[in-house]
């Protein structure tokens, strides 16, 4: 019953090669972009007043996969 090397492999892919992780500071426009797999995203913001938002988003094939943060928790 222990992993075989088809696993860690698997493991490997889904939790790093395939994992989208991005940081950083929007520009002067107030917009942040990225590279994202498509699927279900988890989306967090600090904003100037040190409030944390966080949002769902789900990044869709053909689809321009836009999404906005408003002061408003």
């Amino acid at each position: 019953m222990s992993p075989k090397p088809v696993y860690d492999r698997m493991l490997a892919l889904v939790k790093k090669a395939w994992w989208t992780k991005a940081n950083g500071v929007s520009d002067a426009r107030g917009e942040f972009k990225l590279r994202a797999f498509y699927g279900k995203h988890r989306l967090t913001a600090e904003l100037p007043n040190g409030q944390h938002l966080v949002r769902e988003a789900h990044w869709e094939r053909g689809e321009e996969n836009n999404f906005e943060f408003n002061g408003d928790a």
